[in-house]
């Protein structure tokens, strides 16, 4: 199998895919009906201007009909179009109930030239949608770091003995939530560091090929796949290093990365450290919040989901709209159950 790898090992800079400024309206004159999809129970709400009614005089009124079972829900008499000549009306979506407010007339873009459309999206009032994904026993049910270690010393990049006792020590510290995550990304990152930037990612080409496609689960890639249908934005967010994990978010079709952050000397040499906030325990709430504030949005614009394995994630889930407890390890399970979140077995 050739696999395209995608590593920023050389310190060039990983790709950031703008959603560009928003396009003109392709809507005809006094154009078509805009609307909103309710997630829960399917239903489909009309939000434009009321069209010509088919019905006999004094017939039925104007229905909206659910997805589940076809049951048709009225929607009470027509009404007077406010709509200015040439547009249909503006409108912001409630994401629970699919509710429409009506928002007024058209506003001026405040997204900057080449900005992300996520801001005009906040600029009609609508809540952003975003669907956060740990990655490691969540998306993957291996931890792709650990893996990543093994995998090296099949190659013969390190001494076998004492690269699995640390790497099993530090795998453990990880799951009673005691790693220090500076000293464990010194120790995962030596080999590469000492093998070179070609060396290495040819290596992790292999790695996906042999290792991380194969545990890719068309369950996972199916709930990755709901999230984008339904025009969620979409991000994992994961304590595992970047250069582990950028082919590991491509192969999902996730551009949107937030991984540990490896920090280059002026040559652009990895230095072994970490750059800025690693994103692991509290870390991940820090780095969310630098994500939503580069694109000039809180945590009160957004309507957040977030599916997660591991206890280690607790300040997270604490934060999010909607928790999902995903192959839960057992202390999470049990958290999960007396607070009420969904718990999710993917596998």
């Amino acid at each position: 199998m050739t696999v395209e790898v995608n590593v920023d090992i050389a310190g060039d800079g990983r790709d950031v895919r703008r959603a560009g400024p928003p396009q003109a309206s392709t809507a005809p004159p006094r154009g078509s009906e805009p609307h909103a999809v309710s997630e829960r129970g399917g239903e489909v709400h009309r939000a434009g201007p009321p069209q010509a009614s088919t019905a006999r005089p004094g017939g039925s009124e104007p229905h909206a009909v659910s997805e589940r079972g076809g049951e048709v829900h009225r929607a009470g008499p027509p009404q007077a179009s406010t709509a200015p000549p040439g547009g249909s009306e503006p409108h912001a979506v409630s994401e629970r109930g699919g509710e429409v407010h009506r928002a007024g007339p058209p506003q001026a873009s405040t997204v900057p030239p080449g900005g992300s459309a996520l801001h005009e999206v906040k600029s009609v009032g609508a809540r952003v949608k975003l669907a956060l994904f740990d990655l490691d026993h969540t998306l993957i049910p291996i931890d792709s770091d650990y893996e990543w270690g093994e995998f090296t010393i099949a190659l013969g990049w390190c001494d076998a003995t004492e690269f699995k006792r640390r790497n099993a020590e530090f795998f453990e510290e990880y799951r009673a939530g005691t790693l220090d995550i500076h000293d464990y990304v010194r120790f995962a990152t030596q080999a590469i560091r000492e093998q070179g930037a070609i060396n290495s990612i040819a290596a992790h080409a292999r790695f996906m090929s042999e290792i991380v496609h194969k545990a890719i689960k068309s369950q996972a890639l199916e709930l990755v796949g709901r999230h984008r249908a339904a025009g969620d934005e979409l991000v994992i967010v994961t304590a595992t290093n970047e250069f582990v994990t950028r082919p590991i978010a491509d192969a999902f079709g996730v551009s949107e990365l937030i991984a540990v952050e490896l920090e280059r000397d002026a040559q652009g040499n990895l230095t072994g450290e970490i750059r800025g906030t690693p994103s692991a325990r509290e870390g991940k709430v820090a780095r969310m919040e630098q994500w939503l504030a580069a694109r000039r949005l809180a945590w009160g614009d957004v309507h957040t989901t977030f599916y997660t394995d591991s206890m280690n994630d607790l300040a997270l889930l604490e934060k999010v709209t909607e928790p999902v407890a995903t192959n839960p390890d057992p202390r999470l399970r049990v958290l999960a159950t007396e607070r009420g979140w969904r718990i999710l077995d993917l596998f």
